[in-house]
């Protein structure tokens, strides 16, 4: 019962912290390597489906959240681009994710390394 209580978890973060707009929490989450691997290994299109998810709820509402404040600007535009970069990397290495769930972490090094400045990614 509590394995399928944290699956649950694991699969559904995402969702919830996008329908309550908790933009700082949700990045969090999503550039969790633990995270990363836990969501891969039960379901790994789940993950990539999930990054994307995340990616555009946060472009849709960043207008309403960008109006209030320029300061803040930056901040949702830049996770926003680091989240479609991660699920675009994945994506595109989705065989070998739901061959070898662990590869995570390398698939994402290997995709993401040619950005080099911060601004770019992260």
């Amino acid at each position: 019962m509590r394995r399928k209580r944290s699956e649950f978890c694991v699969r559904q973060v995402v969702y919830h912290l996008c329908s309550a707009e908790m933009w700082q929490e949700l990045f969090k989450v999503v550039s969790d390597v633990e995270w990363l691997l836990a969501r891969a290994q039960m379901d790994p299109l789940g993950l990539v489906l999930d990054l994307e998810h995340a990616a555009k709820q946060k472009s849709e509402k960043k207008s309403e959240f960008d109006q209030h404040s320029v300061h803040l600007h930056s901040l949702p535009q830049l996770h926003n681009r680091t989240v479609k970069l991660m699920a675009q990397a994945l994506r595109m290495d989705l065989q070998e994710l739901q061959h070898d769930y662990r590869s995570v972490s390398s698939q994402l090094v290997g995709r993401l390394i040619g950005y080099e400045s911060e601004s770019e990614v992260l």
